[in-house]
């Protein structure tokens, strides 16, 4: 097996094993407390420099979808040794999960206006809506089905559109589903009506009315007096 076939089915079977999922957080976590005290160490000589506020940042650099070339530390990282294989599979899962896995907020599903974002660093790495409900206001652990779910947004004045992968509890698939449901519920409550309608019809044309029953059994009377 090559040694990319071996790191994807490292990643694949991470996203379903919690434990596996731990182990390369872990190794996660190591390689970027490291790369994070050097980034602080840069920032301090460079404080000044350049300033930018927050929210400047977070126009320029903020993406719903992230570029398959960003993130791209795990491409800077060689595999000579085992520890620098770790911590490239470590980075390439870290960065997958953020393109795997959203956090949902279903608190409008009644008028189906469902909303979406990825899930912050803590909760990545703590396995939040990948190992958990993945509703905002929902964390059970059992019963979980992902779905995907269409997702159309405005980003830099373009409109994109993207499959997003949210985890689910039963009771919180139903809300996603809900206008699905209901249109499905008011489809097969006219179905039975009209089902109905023609079952009844047909027994009128079978059975003949009480009327027409009186109708028959006056003529057939009449005629038999009349012969007498």
């Amino acid at each position: 097996m090559s040694d990319k076939n071996r790191e994807n089915d490292i990643i694949e079977n991470s996203l379903k094993s919690k434990p596996k999922h731990q182990e390369l957080m872990n190794d996660y976590i190591k390689y970027y407390q490291t790369k994070e005290e050097e980034k602080k160490k840069q920032q301090e000589k460079d404080k000044y420099k350049n300033y930018k506020s927050e929210l400047d940042i977070l126009k320029e650099e903020y993406r719903f979808i992230r570029d398959d070339d960003e993130n791209s530390d795990e491409n800077t990282l060689s595999s000579n040794t085992i520890d620098d294989w770790k911590k490239k599979i470590s980075i390439q899962y870290y960065n997958r999960l953020y393109r795997e896995f959203a956090i949902i907020d279903l608190s409008k599903y009644k008028t189906n206006e469902i909303g979406l974002r990825w899930r912050t660093e803590s909760e990545v790495i703590n396995g939040r809506g990948q190992f958990t409900c993945a509703n905002r206001k929902c964390e059970l652990l059992v019963n979980l089905k992902p779905y995907e779910v269409p997702f159309t947004y405005q980003e830099d004045n373009t409109e994109k559109t993207a499959l997003v992968k949210v985890v689910l509890c039963q009771d919180c698939a139903k809300l996603l589903n809900y206008t699905n449901i209901k249109k499905k519920k008011k489809e097969l409550k006219q179905y039975l009506k009209e089902q109905q309608k023609q079952q009844s019809s047909k027994k009128r044309k079978s059975h003949p009315s009480s009327d027409e029953d009186d109708d028959y059994h006056e003529n057939s009377l009449q005629e038999n007096t009349n012969k007498n």
